[in-house]
């Protein structure tokens, strides 16, 4: 029998000056996807707001914690973390009491400015970071995720 061969053959930039010099821009220069990522954010939480929330806004949302809170622990914005875990304690108890509920997030006046003041700061974050800094995030948020040391919300749809 044949040794396989372990060699797989790597891909080749056209231009990797341009993939260096795409990372190295700020976010907000990417207009399309910057605002495509804010109303996708203020349109969750509105959602969240009028009581007509599905799982996916929820995940939405989850999603922005998560990605604020890695944000913050790469240098953007240390400052804010107890304000982002404390936003995190309220997505966490929002999604316990909407899937015990039916699928049915209702939020409190209280979460309400919670996640009111989340969402400016990820924007903040958003407009002072770099394609890269995003990257990195995402990283840590999926690095955190695969190691189990992300407190886990179970949301099941309802027959």
């Amino acid at each position: 029998m044949r040794k396989r061969s372990k060699y797989r053959p790597r891909a080749v930039l056209k231009d990797p000056m341009a993939f260096v010099m795409s990372g190295m821009q700020p976010l907000t220069r990417l207009k399309d996807q910057f605002l495509s990522i804010q109303i996708k954010h203020r349109a969750a939480l509105e959602k969240v707001r009028t009581g007509t929330a599905t799982k996916e806004d929820i995940d939405r949302l989850i999603s922005m914690v998560n990605m604020t809170e890695a944000l913050a622990l790469l240098g953007h914005g240390k400052e804010w973390l107890d304000q982002i875990n404390q936003a995190q304690n309220q997505l966490h108890d929002l999604a316990q009491r909407g899937a015990q509920q039916g699928m049915r997030f209702v939020m409190k006046p209280s979460e309400w400015e919670g996640f009111k003041t989340l969402t400016d700061i990820h924007e903040a974050q958003l407009e002072a970071c770099t394609v890269i800094d995003i990257e990195r995030a995402h990283d840590l948020v999926q690095k955190t995720l695969r190691a189990g040391k992300a407190s886990v919300i179970t949301l099941k749809d309802s027959p």
